[in-house]
């Protein structure tokens, strides 16, 4: 999760994560640029990204210079699926007690 302030451009920039492609993309550049492959989305791995954006209460006429117009919180997700080498284990299922 990652809240923040932005101007319009920045909007636009986020609005184009939200595209499977683009966000997948990144996730690809980081894996390449780290030389890790565990952050490629690959195979059944999936990533979504989900934008709320709404004015800065602190933006506007007679505000100070510099401050960004719009607010915003993007929510990166990866589904990954149980088979995949990042997956963590499955937990036992707890066992019944007699109280149960």
């Amino acid at each position: 999760m990652i809240d923040g302030f932005c101007n319009d451009q920045g909007r636009v920039d986020l609005e184009h994560l939200q595209e499977a492609s683009s966000l997948a993309n990144v996730f690809v550049s980081t894996a390449a640029r780290l030389g890790d492959s565990s952050f490629a989305v690959s195979g059944n791995r999936t990533v979504k990204a989900v934008l709320r954006e709404e004015s800065n209460s602190q933006s506007g006429p007679g505000s100070k210079t510099g401050t960004l117009p719009c607010q915003f919180r993007l929510v990166v997700t990866q589904m990954i699926p149980a088979n995949d080498p990042l997956a963590l284990p499955a937990l036992p299922k707890p066992k019944k007690t007699a109280m149960q």
